[in-house]
């Protein structure tokens, strides 16, 4: 018996440091990747989810449409008039564009995760943010990034473009 328990221990402990770092990587649920970011770095969204996608796009609270020119906005405001996409205060989120499909990840504002949005960023926090990112509502391809930013008590996170 205790040998049995000695080897499934073992077991777990050799298995563990894989499984940590797979799941830190390719986190299936991303809004608990969003929450496990670490703060100030930017992190590329094709490591936070499936990174088969063609552009990403951010919806804010009360967003049910994009407002931008970019050439697959119409597509994108089609796709959400279809399903019949509303938001409210307590939500924003991702719209995620491939080939064949659009989906909309929808979050949950929190203390522990919110979008910071169009706000202008106060000095102390865009002093902070790296000069090669920069701030857009959807981002084509692997460009697209985060950066989680600490602010009057509540995690933030900015979206936009990085190299």
């Amino acid at each position: 018996m205790v040998l049995r328990r000695s080897i499934i221990l073992l077991t777990a402990l050799v298995a563990a440091p894989t499984m940590c770092l797979a799941y830190e990587l390719y986190a299936s649920d991303f809004h608990e990747a969003l929450l496990n970011a670490p703060m100030g770095s930017i992190r590329k969204v094709g490591t936070l989810t499936a990174s088969d996608f063609e552009a990403v796009c951010i919806l804010h609270p009360y967003q049910d449409r994009l407002n931008t020119n970019v050439d697959l906005a119409a597509r994108v405001n089609t796709h959400l008039a279809k399903v019949e996409y509303s938001s409210d205060e307590g939500h924003f989120a991702f719209v995620f564009v491939r080939k064949q499909s659009i989906e909309i990840e929808k979050i949950k504002r929190s203390q522990e995760l919110d979008f910071f949005g169009n706000r202008k960023l106060p000095t102390a926090i865009s002093d902070s943010v790296p000069h090669n990112f920069s701030l857009e509502d959807c981002v084509r391809g692997p460009s697209a990034a985060i950066i989680k930013i600490k602010f009057d008590d509540r995690a933030y996170f900015l979206f936009g473009r990085a190299p």
